[in-house]
């Protein structure tokens, strides 16, 4: 059935002029290499900082090895100075992007959700190789995005290279998680719900002849949730579109506590390692009475 996020921009409801002018800035700014025009902010920060203080030389002279990790362990975020070493002039290592939002993660515990072998990328409809990528447990993207006013609700996990991390051997304290902002009113409301994925006949009633209702697809593996109960974790009310560098708007969207794609992606050998959250449609779910 495919990757459900390569179809958000088919769930987009609603067009104001401001959503015009953020696919201009972002399809402009990607396509002269966004990482370049935003990327070397944190870096350069960071080295003025270092320079400014007197401390570039010393902490240039600190080499460290990155440990290989496996699911489970349990890992401190680098210092950002530590981390800002690796990083070359695209704030990148490896082709992993460090985004400025992750600094807020350094210097804090998280176990190791996943290793990282095989990831989907919707752009390109291809499955990569990677190596020495991990995804940390709980740690999950921000949403905000360069010069957009709305900010994305995948809430997909961050890609972490090992060599950012350092393995704990005997934890002190137990593994901190994301500590997630205050959700908005609008999540208030929807964040203690409790459902009922609705009968597959009930759902099929929904779909048209893609497996989609109103852009967002129904794939294969979610038919074994149905008759499953769970906890409403977010609404979702924009995505970006990978595709084309927009973001879309979505009605009527939530994410499942725990519920996250298995990977299986049709046509190809490999399993995506991403582990993103499921999109479900409320007409796919039935409110439980507490």
């Amino acid at each position: 059935m495919g990757c459900q996020s390569r179809y958000v921009g088919e769930m987009i409801y609603k067009k104001p002029m401001r959503s015009y002018i953020d696919a201009f800035v972002l399809n402009t700014g990607f396509k002269l290499q966004a990482d370049l025009l935003f990327g070397t902010s944190l870096k350069l920060k960071h080295c003025l900082k270092a320079f400014f203080s007197g401390n570039g030389a010393s902490r240039k002279s600190e080499p460290f090895k990155s440990q290989p990790l496996q699911e489970g362990d349990l890992v401190k975020v680098r210092p950002i100075h530590e981390i800002v070493q690796t990083l070359n002039f695209r704030q990148k290592l490896g082709g992993c992007f460090f985004l400025e939002d992750m600094e807020n993660f350094c210097d804090r515990e998280f176990l190791v959700e996943k290793k990282v072998g095989y990831f989907f990328d919707e752009l390109a409809y291809k499955i990569y190789k990677t190596s020495d990528v991990v995804l940390l447990q709980g740690v999950g993207c921000t949403g905000n995005l360069p010069l957009v006013k709305y900010t994305c609700n995948r809430s997909c996990l961050y890609f972490w290279k090992e060599a950012w991390l350092e393995k704990i051997a005997s934890p002190k304290s137990p593994a901190l998680g994301f500590l997630s902002p205050a959700p908005s009113t609008s999540q208030q409301k929807t964040t203690k719900e409790r459902v009922r994925v609705r009968s597959k006949k009930e759902i099929q009633a929904t779909l048209n002849p893609e497996n989609k209702l109103d852009g967002c697809l129904f794939m294969e593996e979610m038919w074994g949730y149905c008759g499953r109960e769970f906890v409403v974790e977010q609404k979702v009310d924009y995505l970006f579109n990978e595709n084309n560098y927009t973001m879309a708007q979505a009605r009527d969207v939530v994410i499942l506590k725990d519920v996250r794609c298995s990977g299986t992606v049709a046509a190809f050998h490999h399993k995506c390692d991403r582990y993103c959250s499921l999109l479900w449609k409320t007409a796919w779910l039935d409110k439980i009475a507490y």
